[in-house]
């Protein structure tokens, strides 16, 4: 193996046992000696490779970003046009597959660390930029209100995104709490999350009035 692949190699097993460690004990309580005895590895090698936690907690957040940006776009290949319930199903599969970045997900954009704040804000930068490209695509095709821009609809429809993040990170924090993780369904709660989903998503574009 030559040196460029074994660097590699070794970053990301430093950062898959990190995303493990901050997803389930967060930025502040996470342990770098947890890391390094899961990893199997010294606090030397971290620093090494990463500088210090809050180096390794960004970049952590940039993999989750990356990896989930590519999830989305390979998950909304094909569909032409893009519908809303596209849009969160795929997000929401993509995530129950991935708790661990479900997790640093929620984190990060609504309980991020105030000293962090900035730099995670660079971090998803590009995450933010193809979230409103695809919402952009999806809103272009609606007939909107009169009395309404496509800007105002994209601060709303990221507004409903942040409030429906936030319930299903509270829902299963108390779930959690109240059941044996060792036999926690993650992937349960989060078709229970995809049905709330699409009804809070039906009533946000559609209303509750019949006019």
């Amino acid at each position: 193996m030559n040196r460029q692949l074994k660097t590699q190699n070794m970053r990301e097993n430093i950062l898959r046992y990190s995303a493990s460690e901050f997803a389930s004990q967060g930025y502040l309580a996470g342990s770098l000696n947890t890391i390094c005895s899961k990893a199997g590895i010294s606090k030397g090698i971290i620093y090494h490779y990463f500088g210090s936690k809050k180096e390794l907690y960004l970049a952590c957040l940039e993999d989750c970003f990356n990896r989930l940006t590519i999830g989305l776009k390979h998950g909304l290949q094909g569909m032409d046009p893009v519908s809303p319930e596209d849009y969160f199903l795929v997000r929401s599969r993509y995530f129950s597959e991935n708790p661990d970045e479900a997790e640093l997900f929620c984190q990060a954009v609504l309980y991020p660390p105030r000293e962090l704040t900035a730099d995670i804000e660079e971090k998803r930068a590009a995450f933010d930029s193809f979230n409103e490209e695809v919402l952009g695509q999806i809103l272009s095709g609606q007939r909107l209100r009169a009395d309404l821009t496509q800007e105002d609809a994209l601060i709303l429809f990221r507004q409903l995104q942040d409030f429906l993040n936030a319930r299903y990170h509270q829902t299963i924090q108390m779930d959690k709490s109240e059941t044996d993780v060792s036999t926690f369904d993650v992937k349960k709660a989060m078709q229970l999350h995809e049905k709330e989903c699409l009804k809070a998503l039906s009533i946000f574009l559609y209303g509750i009035i019949r006019r």
